[in-house]
């Protein structure tokens, strides 16, 4: 069984957002760390986003971009570098008091 998680476009909800999202049935989540991928397409400063605001517990918000794709590789060696591990959304929030679940 999926979980159906809500990320407010540009992060930007209020409490009718919110509440509109739990009524039907998703769980309404921000991230911690964004890339911002969708605007600069620079494949180290999105790799130097993901070094600087990732951290345990962390949501990354990345987008499907060129940029995004060709960073991806070392994405993914900067957070084993620094003893993170991607794991679905449902599964951090169940067991992350860190998690970024909007309340």
């Amino acid at each position: 069984v999926g979980m159906s998680i809500f990320a407010p476009p540009s992060g930007d909800y209020n409490d009718t957002t919110i509440r509109a999202a739990r009524d039907l049935g998703y769980t309404p989540v921000m991230w911690s760390a964004d890339t911002i991928d969708w605007r600069d397409q620079d494949v180290e400063l999105i790799l130097s986003r993901v070094r600087d605001k990732m951290d345990r517990g962390g949501i990354l918000l990345i987008h499907p971009t060129a940029a995004t794709l060709k960073a991806l590789p070392q994405i993914l060696d900067i957070l084993e570098e620094k003893g993170l591990s991607v794991v679905p959304i449902g599964e951090l929030l169940q067991k992350s008091a860190d998690a970024r679940e909007i309340r």
